[in-house]
């Protein structure tokens, strides 16, 4: 990646319970791809060892094992990083497909205990623009989604769903991902269990002949 994508470094102070909420990097809005298209990675930076809290969570990644055993409550349950002087994180807001990587999602949670200095680096896509030089819009194009050849009726209810089915969740969250036939999860389509919510083969076929037997009746009936 060349050094030229790069923005300039933002420090950033925190002091205790000072926090900073879930965000992406990714632009959502043209203006902010008008400078070198927008912010493919971010390296993030920490400056000081921070007492207690001010860990960088990612919500949308569960912790390794399920549990970060010695980190605050706030990034106790999801893939985090304490921050330690000399220690950075390198982390990529848009997939190799064009399209946003939800799973960087990112949030800094409460300084619990002593302060915490950061810094950050945001890299686009291309030559970012600083000084007296021309700013570049770089637009994106993602590529096309193949669709599944899907029965009707099996689909997500959360966009969220494919991201998830990656990481595992199919298998560690049943009851959300998949559900059960009474009461389907949100991700039946992600985890291929159309069947939670569609009769498929020997269910459907077995349907169809019950239908064309009470068919049968009515019209002996007539």
């Amino acid at each position: 990646m060349p050094a030229g994508n790069g923005e300039g470094l933002q420090v950033l102070r925190y002091q205790k319970e000072q926090k900073y909420d879930a965000h992406w990097d990714y632009f959502f809005h043209k203006d902010g791809i008008a400078n070198g298209g927008n912010r493919y990675a971010t390296v993030l930076m920490y400056l000081v060892d921070t007492e207690e809290g001010g860990e960088t969570v990612f919500p949308n990644i569960a912790a390794p094992g399920g549990e970060n055993v010695g980190f605050s409550e706030c990034a106790r349950y999801h893939l985090a990083a304490k921050p330690k002087k000399g220690t950075a994180i390198l982390f990529h807001s848009i997939k190799p497909t064009g399209e946003l990587e939800r799973k960087s999602l990112h949030t800094a949670c409460p300084v619990i205990k002593g302060i915490k200095w950061s810094a950050a680096k945001w890299i686009h896509v291309g030559h970012y623009a600083m000084g007296n030089e021309q700013a570049e819009m770089i637009e994106q194009h993602p590529q096309p989604k193949v669709k599944q050849n899907l029965p009707p009726g099996c689909e997500d209810s959360d966009e969220m769903c494919p991201d998830w089915a990656e990481a595992g969740e199919c298998e560690r969250n049943v009851s959300f991902m998949i559900g059960t036939r009474a009461r389907p999860g949100k991700c039946v389509a992600s985890c291929k269990r159309c069947d939670v919510v569609v009769d498929t083969g020997a269910e459907r076929t077995q349907a169809d002949w019950k239908k064309s037997q009470a068919g049968n009746r009515r019209s002996l009936g007539a």
